[in-house]
């Protein structure tokens, strides 16, 4: 076995897993641990720490200089998680350890975690992480490469991690540095995955069944559509009419991401600062919310680029940005979000270099429509014209032109709180389903040309042309709709991809003029010029 060992590790900071590549070298020489470019002194409490654990588990530290160098270069210099591979390349390359793979030779080695001085494996906050990176690349090697490939992890973290780890029967699951001596010497019988299972547990938001409201009924539709077909939506309503409680209910809509994002989602957000870790296993593929405060300053959305912190853009990516009272938001991160509206990338100037942030998430705000909220009431709004000028001087046409979906929330009797009457009881799984339904409708019709497979709202010409199947007289009327009113391409285009979400959620493979109807219903701004929001006949219970 040659002197030179080559291991794989990770390096973790707030952009995710970086890969790493620990060179170990075996010289002549006094018995001295050297990192190249690492400082001496971590490099002596390194080799400290490993050789008490090395006599704890039964073997001995090498009485010769290891010489271990770390590639790439850039590297962020943290050994946080290298114990155990820096443990298995000094014992490999002294040959007091064997992990011969098929073809007999050395296999490719990809370790990390931490090592307690008895030699036990240590749960990290970045196993997840680099767990979720390790499948990636799995996902993307062909399957011939990956046979020589094993991946060591701590045991704690495989049983907790067990969703993740898909047709990989190269991981080995350590409880202790001792289970590498005790499969050197045959003592026990390799180590296995097979027998291992996880029961996935199912998040609580999946098992709700909502009320909704006669007042709600046209936001609810509005909100199966955003949801549906990914449009950006705003809802303007006095306070207590269920603004709020409605887009939390937008969560439990989402379909679950592919393995793939999933993955690449896990990983951002297991390293991200303040992010509970505790239910991101069971959530893994579950598209990520966020509900930021009117507090939130624009680093948080942005991010710290330059020290790879990911902003509440990145982390959305996928998933749902939910802006509640969206107006008191500072005009600085308004901005930012009326960006991203219509853009997947930004480009932001930090530390005198130019930052490239892609994300796509969907953008669903609320707000009053004035400052005392009863703009809506008949007589009650006491707010001056200066005031509500001042309310809405950050909301101006073009952002609200940006928004697919602006429906006017109108109030209810409070009798009916008391009474339920009207009120509509929609269960949550069945609404899924019929989601998924729809959702598989729109990658058949895709497929029928040979085109990828977008959401609605992000569709292209091309593809309204050839598979939104829009009946000659809803195309009239969205003409006419566009010469009246003079709306701008931009509104055009939306309420054709609206028009074909709403046909979608009817189960209807042609898009009518009642489709388009509705749709432009969704699109119908606040109406400054008068007190009473436009009703619309449309139930929730058409769902």
């Amino acid at each position: 076995m040659p002197e030179n060992i080559t291991i794989n590790t990770v390096t973790a900071d707030g952009a995710g897993i970086h890969p790493v590549t620990l060179t170990i070298s075996l010289q002549t020489g006094l018995p001295l641990l050297l990192f190249v470019g690492i400082p001496n002194q971590r490099a002596r409490e390194t080799r400290i720490k490993l050789a008490a654990i090395m006599k704890n588990c039964g073997f001995r530290m090498p009485n010769r200089k290891i010489i271990v160098d770390v590639s790439p270069a850039t590297t962020v210099r943290s050994t946080q998680l290298w114990d155990l591979p820096l443990l298995i390349g000094i014992l490999l390359a002294d040959h007091q350890l064997h992990l011969p793979n098929e073809s007999g030779g050395v296999p490719s080695l990809s370790a990390f975690g931490q090592v307690s001085l008895r030699g036990e494996l240590c749960e990290n906050t970045v196993d997840t992480a680099a767990v979720a990176y390790y499948q990636l690349e799995l996902l993307d090697s062909s399957p011939d490469s990956c046979c020589g490939k094993t991946l060591l992890i701590p045991q704690t973290s495989f049983y907790r991690m067990r969703p993740l780890i898909r047709n990989c029967p190269n991981f080995f699951p350590l409880r202790s540095i001792k289970d590498l001596k005790a499969e050197n010497e045959g003592r026990t019988k390799g180590i296995t995955t097979n027998c291992l299972t996880y029961v996935k547990k199912e998040n609580s938001l999946y098992e709700r069944e909502i009320k909704i409201y006669p007042n709600q009924n046209f936001a609810w539709l509005a909100i199966c559509a955003a949801v549906l077909g990914r449009h950006h939506l705003l809802i303007t309503g006095a306070p207590g009419t269920g603004k709020s409680s409605l887009l939390n209910y937008a969560a439990a809509l989402m379909p679950k991401l592919p393995y793939s994002t999933s993955l690449r989602q896990l990983e951002l957000l297991a390293v991200s600062p303040d992010m509970p870790k505790a239910n991101l296993l069971n959530t893994f593929d579950v598209a990520h919310c966020e509900h930021p405060g009117v507090q939130a300053k624009i680093k948080d959305f942005i991010g710290d680029v330059v020290h790879d912190w990911p902003g509440l853009i990145r982390l959305t990516n996928n998933g749902i940005l939910f802006m509640d009272e969206f107006n008191h938001f500072s005009p600085g991160i308004i901005k930012v979000i009326k960006h991203f509206l219509t853009e997947k990338e930004l480009e932001t100037y930090q530390a005198g270099k130019i930052y490239r942030i892609e994300s796509e998430f969907l953008c669903l705000a609320a707000m009053n429509p004035c400052p005392c909220g009863q703009y809506l009431s008949e007589g009650g709004c006491s707010c001056s014209a200066a005031a509500l000028s001042a309310y809405w001087r950050y909301i101006d046409e073009a952002l609200l032109d940006r928004f697919d979906c602006t429906v006017v929330l109108p109030k209810f009797d409070a009798n009916l709180l008391e009474e339920d009457t009207g009120c509509q009881k929609i269960d949550l799984n069945e609404l899924r389903d019929k989601f998924e339904t729809a959702s598989q409708r729109q990658k058949l019709r895709l497929e029928k040309h040979n085109l990828g497979f977008v959401y609605n709202a992000r569709a292209d010409l091309e593809i309204i042309n050839k598979c939104f199947n829009i009946s000659a007289a809803a195309t009239e009327q969205i003409f006419e709709i566009s010469r009246k009113y003079n709306s701008s391409s931009r509104s055009q285009h939306s309420l054709l991809t609206l028009s074909r979400t709403v046909a979608d959620l009817a189960d209807s493979e042609k898009v009518t003029p009642l489709h388009v109807a509705t749709a432009w219903q969704m699109k119908q701004k606040f109406n400054w010029g008068g007190k009473d929001a436009a009703s619309v006949g449309v139930s929730a219970m058409a769902l």
